[in-house]
């Protein structure tokens, strides 16, 4: 049952990148456990004061269009919904989103940690990658899990769930 471990009103870190799962798990969360949110997103994301002209300007026929329509769906329901931003595996930018969700919300119960791995490199389902890019995909993700270690080391969240998603 996926609701196990979860808090009712529990604070949940989830990092969004365009296409991939996040967004819905935090649906998840919110219909389920009425979960506090904190969607950490990369700097490719709009700031949230520009979501109108970019939603204007790209109506419906991105991936990012596709995840501001779905952030601003779950903000309709009343969830509560803190937005950040920060580069992944960049140690000050994740412990400012770190402070950010303990002076928002006072606490952190879980984060999950998704990325898209085919949106990443451009490579279709069951496309051959070469060695080097799987090395340099690996080295980023070992840095972005070695961030994640150090800035939550003292807070010790109830768990810390890692997805990569190859398609959508």
């Amino acid at each position: 049952h996926l609701q196990a471990g979860l808090r009712h009103g529990g604070v949940y870190l989830i990092t969004l990148e365009p296409d991939g799962a996040g967004i819905k798990l935090a649906s998840y969360l919110v219909r389920t456990v009425q979960a506090k949110l904190v969607l950490a997103m990369p700097p490719s994301i709009p700031k949230f004061e520009d979501w109108d002209q970019w939603l204007a300007n790209h109506p419906n026929e991105t991936s990012i269009s596709h995840l501001l329509h779905e952030i601003r769906m779950l903000q309709k329901t009343g969830a509560h919904i803190l937005l950040a931003y920060a580069a992944p595996g960049v140690l000050q930018e994740t412990r400012e989103v770190l402070d950010q969700t303990l002076k928002h919300f006072g606490a952190i119960h879980g984060v999950i940690h998704t990325v898209n791995l085919r949106k990443e490199t451009g490579s279709e389902p069951g496309q051959a990658v070469s060695l080097p890019e799987f090395q340099r995909r690996v080295k980023a993700k070992t840095q972005e899990l070695l961030v994640l270690e150090e800035v939550l080391r003292e807070h010790q969240p109830d768990f810390c769930l890692l997805l990569n998603s190859l398609a959508q």
